[in-house]
């Protein structure tokens, strides 16, 4: 699984804890994937096709516009999520 697979399947989590979003379902709704390709990412060890399924660069622009989300540390460059300063920055170990 790549970093960014990674790194957004922890941010579901997190802005469901910290109240952003009411439901992880919200969060995929909002960047256009369908539960059942969380599910083919979150798995794909298991997976014994020679076919790989991650977050496209796509859902990653969505991601960082619809929640100001810092791209990079998505990429693992960076530990700040949040890009502005206007809210509250929070780091994920």
């Amino acid at each position: 699984m790549f970093i960014t697979d990674h790194k957004i399947l922890e941010l579901r989590d997190y802005l469901k804890e910290i109240g952003v979003i009411g439901t992880k379902d919200d969060f995929d709704k909002e960047i256009g994937l369908q539960k059942s390709n969380i599910a083919l990412i979150r798995n794909q060890e298991k997976n014994k096709s020679k076919q790989s399924y991650h977050f496209t660069v796509e859902h990653i622009i969505k991601i960082c516009a619809a929640y100001n989300i810092n791209p990079s540390w998505i990429y693992g460059y960076e530990t700040k999520v949040f890009r502005s300063t206007a809210q509250k920055l929070h780091k994920i170990s």
